[in-house]
């Protein structure tokens, strides 16, 4: 036997079926672990130590006893189930972290890219738009108002409907026309 086997206490040494009892509650055994001793090593109450008997960890006790081995081992295997649950949940909690933290970037990004776009001259502000577009507004009323309400019924006096048509086409025509125009030179 070597020193660093002698230094470790018997009740460590399991077999390998020790975790896996036969029944599920415990036989009265050389080696019992009162509730009492159970409570001490693991800082939780009897209670609690029922609960994860009854979650199959390790045999329920018998009379307030406990199987040492076996008890031990499953004490062992509940700990590493419980660190791996918390791991999992750890691992949620970054990958959530990490989603905000990638959205954030996202949106300093973009806003980055809106303010490069802006220096650049590419962007209007939507302020420019509408003064653009409250200044064609006005345009196309005069223009309307020109062609329709002044012009067209001194030239439409005696005028066949053909020819009014034709009139009435070239003033709606000379609208579109300034639409057009005002579009080329919004989008240049």
């Amino acid at each position: 036997m070597n020193a660093d086997t002698a230094a470790m206490p018997d009740e460590l040494h399991l077999p390998p079926d020790a975790t896996q009892p036969s029944s599920p509650h415990v036989a009265p055994s050389a080696d019992p672990l009162p509730a009492s001793e159970l409570c001490a090593l693991s800082g939780m109450t009897d209670k609690w130590h029922r609960a994860i008997a009854k979650r199959g960890f390790y045999p329920e006790p018998s009379n307030g006893v406990y199987s040492r081995r076996a008890t031990m081992a499953g004490m062992f295997r509940y700990f590493r189930d419980q660190l791996a649950k918390k791991n999992g949940t750890l691992e949620k909690l970054r990958a959530e972290n990490y989603a905000k933290r990638n959205a954030i970037l996202d949106q300093q990004a973009e806003q980055n890219e809106i303010e490069l776009k802006k220096a650049r001259g590419e962007l209007r502000s939507t302020k420019e738009f509408a003064d653009a577009l409250l200044e064609l507004e006005t345009e196309t009323r005069a223009l309307i108002w020109q062609e329709m309400v002044e012009q067209l019924p001194s030239v439409a006096g005696g005028m066949p409907s053909a020819d009014l048509r034709k009139e009435s086409k070239k003033s709606v025509n000379a609208y579109l026309l300034k639409r057009q125009q005002w579009a080329e030179t919004w989008n240049a």
